[in-house]
């Protein structure tokens, strides 16, 4: 599986089991604000990510733009090796 952090790993469970944006302890305070949301935010995973999909980073780019607004906001998929180029 490589490194990762405990912490994040263990805050993507607790979105996984919501099935929304939530934090930590599960409560919802990124959406309850969706002016604060109104800026720049890249959605970045690897193409052939098996967890987090580059189509479940379109769905979450379309839904941001619905609830923040016009912003930039975009997603990109990552070639298979670029992980190498970023050490």
């Amino acid at each position: 599986f490589g490194v990762g952090n405990l912490t994040t790993l263990k805050h993507l469970a607790v979105m996984t089991r919501h099935a929304k944006l939530v934090d930590h302890k599960g409560k919802n305070v990124y959406l309850s604000h969706p002016d604060r949301l109104r800026l720049p935010i890249l959605f970045l995973q690897g193409d052939r990510n098996y967890i987090f999909r580059p189509e479940g980073s379109a769905r979450s780019v379309a839904c941001f733009s619905i609830v923040a607004g016009p912003s930039p906001i975009s997603d990109s998929p990552c070639p298979r090796r670029s992980g190498r180029m970023m050490r």
